[in-house]
């Protein structure tokens, strides 16, 4: 199967919004943009956003058991002899290593979806002036807007 981008559709969709982000926003206006499909745009990319979350937690949550059950064998070592468990302690150090690499795993993930989320995010702000518009009147754009502008400004040099 072919990427996205060669097909004819996907190029002619890519190029149709870098004409809307380069637009005016008297000419955004103009443009007869469907806005409810734009707001169930942006609430499927924050359900994701939601998402990436819950996987950052879990990534956490894996790279802490190997840590935790570390603690515990520490805390007990004066009880046993190491050479008397190795056969025990040997895959117990392995699973280890696995939770550990699988939860750096996740947490990479969760970040590489939080950075897809953003520019996708900035590129409706920056194509619906509805969006923009509502995030000025709610009084929330400086918060809001404040890293795509940091973002914009670093991209740009």
């Amino acid at each position: 199967m072919t990427a996205t981008v060669d097909r004819p559709e996907a190029q002619k969709a890519a190029a149709a919004v870098h004409d809307l982000v380069d637009a005016t926003s008297a000419e955004k206006r103009a443009m007869s943009v469907d806005h409810r499909l734009v707001m169930s745009e942006v609430q499927l990319l924050l359900a994701e956003k939601r998402t990436s979350f819950a996987l950052l937690r879990t990534g956490v949550t894996v790279m802490v058991l190997p840590l935790s059950v570390a603690s515990v064998l520490v805390a007990t070592s004066a009880l046993w002899s190491i050479w008397d468990v190795w056969w025990i302690v040997v895959p117990l150090a392995v699973i280890a290593g696995a939770l550990l690499a699988l939860g750096g795993y996740l947490i990479v993930r969760a970040f590489q979806h939080f950075a897809h989320t953003d520019r996708v995010l900035s590129g409706l702000r920056a194509s619906d002036t509805l969006l923009e518009d509502l995030l000025i009147e709610h009084g929330r754009a400086d918060r809001v807007l404040k890293p795509w502008r940091w973002r914009r400004e670093r991209t740009a040099r």
